[in-house]
C-alpha cells in the first residue's frame, strides 16, 4: 500500500464531570479509580506532511512555538519527539498543531494532541492502530515515557468520543463504558477564567499531600461509582443527580491542593451551585475553563451576570478521526 504524503486528524477536547484525580496511577493502583467525562465540540487539529528534501532542516514544527531541527533528539516538544521515536518514523516531517483553545485551560488538550498526533502519523505511515491500541500508545507515551504527572481519563474521550464512565483497576487495566445521554444541548456552558496554568505543577503539589488526600479521593471515587451504578440500574440519565454529584465532587476536589481553587471563579461557582447548577473548574484547576451545567437550560440563571467570556457546548460522539489525506 502506498504511503500517504499529507494527513490531517481532528480530535475532540473534553470536559470532566466526576472522579478527576482517581485516574492517576499512584492512586488507582492502590485503591482503584473511576471517572466520568465527555467529548465536546472543541478540537485539536494535527497536520503531518512529509517534509520536502529542499528544506535544510528535517523537522519543521509549528504549535504554540516553532522549531526547525535536523535530528529527532533536538526536538524540544516531548510529545512530538517521543511519538516519532515510538512509531519509529524515519522520514523528515512537517507537523502543525491548531487548537480551538489555548494550552493549560483544563480541557485535556495535551492528551488530545497526543492521540491526534499518533492517529495522523499512523495514517501517514500505514500503521494499523485500533482504538484500544491508540489509547495504550497515547497513555504509555505521556505517563511512562515522558512521565507527565497526569491521569488516564483525558485520553478516553479523545479516542472514543461521547460520554464515558471508566473504572481504573489496581491491575492497571481500564474498563470503559459508553453512556447514552439524553440531549445535552443548551445545558452545558464553558466559561473562560482568563487564566492559564501549568497543570503539572498543580498535580505534583496534589501528590505531595497524598496521605491527607486519600480520604477525599476515595469519596470522589464513590460519588462517580454511585452515579454510574444508579444510571446502570435505571437505564436512565438523571441530570439533577449528575449536577449534585458534580458539585459534591468539586467541593471535595478543592481540598486536594491550595492551588486548585481560583478566587475570581469561586463567586460564580457559589452563585451557580445555590441555584442547583453544576459548577466547577475543569481539569486540574487553578484557572482555565469553568463548567456550568443546568437542567433547565439556564432559564433561572442570568447569564448576563457572568463577567467572563462563555459559550454553550455540545457533545461530540466521535473520537479522533482523519479528516484529510492524500
Amino acid at each position: 500500500m502506498k504511503k500517504k504524503n499529507y494527513v490531517v486528524s481532528k480530535t475532540p477536547l473534553r470536559i470532566s464531570f466526576l472522579g478527576g484525580g482517581t485516574d492517576i496511577p499512584y492512586f488507582y493502583k492502590k485503591f482503584g479509580g473511576s471517572t466520568l467525562n465527555l467529548a465536546i465540540n472543541k478540537y485539536v487539529y494535527v497536520t503531518v506532511k512529509r517534509h520536502s528534501k529542499y528544506f535544510i532542516e528535517n523537522y519543521r514544527l509549528n504549535y504554540h512555538e516553532s522549531e526547525n531541527c535536523s535530528k529527532i533528539k533536538e526536538i524540544k516538544n516531548s510529545i512530538i519527539r517521543e511519538t516519532i521515536k515510538f512509531l519509529k518514523i524515519k522520514t523528515p516531517l512537517f507537523i502543525s498543531i491548531i487548537s480551538d483553545v489555548p494550552t493549560g485551560t483544563g480541557l485535556g488538550g495535551s492528551s488530545a494532541f497526543t492521540v491526534g498526533l499518533i492517529k495522523a502519523l499512523a495514517k501517514l505511515e500505514n500503521i494499523k492502530i485500533n482504538k484500544k491500541k491508540l489509547l495504550d500508545i497515547a497513555t504509555h507515551i505521556e505517563l511512562n515515557i515522558i512521565k507527565n504527572p497526569i491521569g488516564k481519563q483525558d485520553h478516553l474521550p479523545a479516542v472514543y468520543g461521547g460520554m464515558i464512565y471508566a473504572k481504573y483497576l489496581k491491575s492497571d487495566s481500564i474498563k470503559i463504558f459508553k453512556i447514552k445521554t439524553m440531549s445535552l444541548d443548551k445545558k452545558l456552558i464553558i466559561v473562560w477564567s482568563n487564566v492559564t496554568r501549568n497543570a503539572n505543577e498543580i498535580l505534583i503539589n496534589q501528590k505531595k499531600s497524598l496521605k491527607k488526600n486519600i480520604i477525599f479521593l476515595n469519596k470522589m471515587k464513590k460519588i462517580s461509582d454511585n452515579f454510574y451504578n444508579n444510571y446502570s440500574k435505571k437505564k436512565k440519565f438523571n441530570v439533577n443527580e449528575l449536577i449534585k454529584s458534580l458539585n459534591d465532587s468539586w467541593n471535595l476536589k478543592k481540598k486536594l491542593s491550595n492551588l486548585i481553587s481560583l478566587k475570581s471563579a469561586e463567586k460564580l461557582i457559589f452563585q451557580a451551585q445555590k441555584k442547583n447548577i453544576g459548577a466547577k473548574i475543569l481539569g486540574a484547576g487553578g484557572g482555565g475553563f469553568i463548567l456550568l451545567f443546568d437542567q433547565n437550560s439556564f432559564k433561572k440563571f442570568n447569564l448576563k451576570n457572568i463577567s467572563f467570556s462563555y459559550e454553550k457546548i455540545t457533545v461530540y460522539n466521535e473520537g479522533s478521526k482523519i479528516i484529510y489525506e492524500e
